[in-house]
């Protein structure tokens, strides 16, 4: 049987997540799905201006998005788990029990993805 990718993972329990109406879990999973999604996305070439007129899009096909390796797609799981503890301890500071309660349950969601040897801070 082949293994799932990540994103596949991700998606999957995206679903399930949403159907089991989980909507911290829901939300860290679209998290990390964009977080991916805007990794693999192809940079602009020099000079290229996100306000050019609509036009120009229609000449130009599909470009294929990048694909991430293993250990960009760790980094990108890293960062957003270190980011999630990051906003427990501002809300720890302001003393926002609830907040921190939803933050928590996101980062254990996220770090649930990390690979088995890698900290996840």
């Amino acid at each position: 049987m082949i293994e799932p990718t990540i994103r596949e993972r991700l998606r999957s329990d995206l679903t399930a997540a949403m159907k089991a109406r989980q909507p911290n879990q829901a939300a860290a999973l679209r998290t990390l799905i964009a977080a991916i999604d805007n990794a693999e996305a192809v940079p602009l070439p020099e000079g290229f201006s996100s306000s050019a007129p609509p036009r120009m899009f229609s000449l130009a096909g599909d470009v294929p998005r990048r694909e991430l390796s293993a250990a960009e797609i760790t980094a990108i799981l890293r960062r957003e788990a270190a980011e999630c503890q990051r906003a427990i301890a501002e809300y720890q500071q302001l003393d926002r029990s609830a907040e921190i309660e939803r933050l928590q349950e996101q980062h254990a969601c996220i770090v649930r993805y990390l690979p088995a040897d890698v900290d996840a801070e």
